[in-house]
């Protein structure tokens, strides 16, 4: 520190500038401005470097100065020990194109699938980090938001738009759902293909959309194929589906509002409330939703990627010792009254490590509670340490509203609905966003016939669920 002798040299110097009369008035002024000047540098860092100190956790919010970078963090936006060479995570921007094409077309049979007019699909800003998985995975998304736009834009029903496969892909070791697509058109697909390239280009900038032949398209994301589109003016054929499918709806992050609790009281469908602990309607959202039949999870706090955003309070944190975790694990469970199961809020960093899961664990499985893997990383140890254990274990299969818009998220959730046809369930997790409630509203009005709507205990658990693989691993049971 260097205040002192700078006030030191400034009282010596002052006398010979003033007066004798004012002398003392002119003293207490220089010491005044002087400390003043130097008391920012002072405080920036112990060092006197002028760099602030790193972020702490201050109970329920992570303080990290924005000047200073994170510890072991690389610049962009996704952690360091995931590929750079994807696209940012960025709010796809109006591209200045106009509709190239009206054909005339019959009405939707389902016109509340069939939004009337164009809005900007919003990509949730903590997307990436919190509500995805991998980087690939939220592109595809961003693939799907453009295909949706460019049906939109060319007055085309997005019913026209028919899943015939998804399946799980790797990018090395980051997994996404390649989709197979039957586009049914009445007129030529020139401008359309023109419209969906133009808006890939913005929105997309590392997709590109390729012929194969006249009736066939390929989307590729760099090398990896995403999406195929077979053209056709007929219906697509029906594969052969699992009979009894059944498909799972959560949402995640309930408890603050009541408002969107009996909202989403009013989608019939037994859709499951996830409810973060310390919100403060956490326990009267838990009362409501168990009233009206509905199934409650504790969504349970942990430490994500990025240390600035906050998982909430109580939240399991790496560097933490058993002990605590368990404490803390105990505090959250007994904030939700009614509850049958949990899930992670976040834990994108927690969860990859085995040894902190366990005592989590420990304390779910004495409450006798299920456990659901939001997967909100790749390398996600939960389902893996879960089912060893012995604990009813389930694993999150699609991601509904990274893309906050209302035609992307049901296109989501046609997704998780051909998946549970080719493997006879699925899990989907969204969140309690307006556009969310609106898909979910739509998807309700036309549900796809074989598919059951049901809570997430009436799915079989992982132990005998020979659904998708998981990522970067063996298939269960391998």
């Amino acid at each position: 520190m260097t205040v002192f002798p700078h006030c030191l040299s400034c009282l010596r110097v002052a006398p010979s500038l003033v007066v004798p009369g004012g002398r003392w008035m002119a003293l207490w002024l220089t010491l005044l401005l002087c400390c003043a000047a130097l008391l920012p540098a002072a405080v920036a860092a112990p060092g006197e470097t002028g760099t602030a100190a790193p972020g702490v956790f201050e109970q329920s919010r992570i303080v990290a100065p924005s000047p200073a970078p994170l510890a072991n963090a690389t610049p962009g936006l996704y952690p360091p020990d995931l590929p750079s060479d994807l696209p940012p995570v960025l709010p796809p921007i109006q591209p200045p194109i106009q509709p190239r094409v009206q054909p005339s077309d019959p009405a939707p049979s389902h016109p509340a699938d069939s939004p009337t007019h164009i809005t900007r699909p919003v990509v949730h800003p903590d997307a990436f980090e919190e509500a995805l998985g991998a980087p690939m995975e939220l592109t595809v998304r961003q693939v799907d938001a453009a295909l949706l736009e460019a049906l939109q834009r060319c007055g085309l029903p997005p019913e026209r738009l028919e899943l015939l496969e998804v399946g799980q892909r790797s990018a090395t070791e980051h997994g996404y759902l390649f989709q197979r697509l039957s586009l049914r058109l009445q007129a030529d697909a020139a401008p359309l293909m023109q419209t969906l390239r133009q808006l890939l280009a913005v929105q997309v900038p590392r997709a590109s959309l390729e012929p194969v032949r006249p009736a066939l398209w390929r989307i590729r994301i760099l090398d990896r194929v995403t999406h195929e589109l077979a053209l056709s003016s007929s219906e697509a054929p029906e594969f052969r589906a699992v009979e009894g499918a059944r498909l799972s709806i959560v949402i995640d992050d309930m408890g603050a509002s009541l408002t969107q609790a009996r909202e989403l009281l009013a989608v019939r469908a037994p859709v499951v409330f996830s409810i973060l602990p310390y919100t403060e309607h956490a326990r009267e959202v838990a009362e409501l939703a168990h009233a009206a039949g509905r199934e409650v999870l504790v969504h349970l706090p942990m430490e994500p990627m990025k240390l600035r955003i906050s998982p909430g309070r109580d939240a399991l944190l790496v560097g933490m010792d058993a002990a605590t975790i368990s404490r803390l694990t105990r505090i959250n469970l007994a904030s939700v009254p009614h509850a049958v199961g949990v899930n992670n809020h976040m834990g994108s960093r927690f969860t990859q490590h085995a040894e902190l899961v366990r005592p989590a664990l420990e304390e779910i499985q004495a409450q006798g509670l299920f456990v659901l893997d939001s997967l909100t990383h790749e390398r996600s140890r939960l389902a893996q340490i879960s089912r060893d254990m012995g604990i009813p274990t389930y694993r999150r299969d699609v991601f509904l509203d990274v893309v906050r818009d209302a035609s992307t998220i049901l296109h989501q959730i046609r997704k998780a609905e051909h998946l549970a046809l080719q493997h006879g369930q699925a899990i989907a997790i969204g969140h309690p966003y307006p556009e969310t409630f609106e898909a979910l509203r739509r998807w309700e009005a036309a549900p796809r016939p074989g598919v059951t709507a049901v809570r997430l205990s009436e799915l079989e658990v992982l132990n005998g669920y020979a659904g998708l693989p998981w990522p970067g691993a063996a298939p269960p049971g391998q």
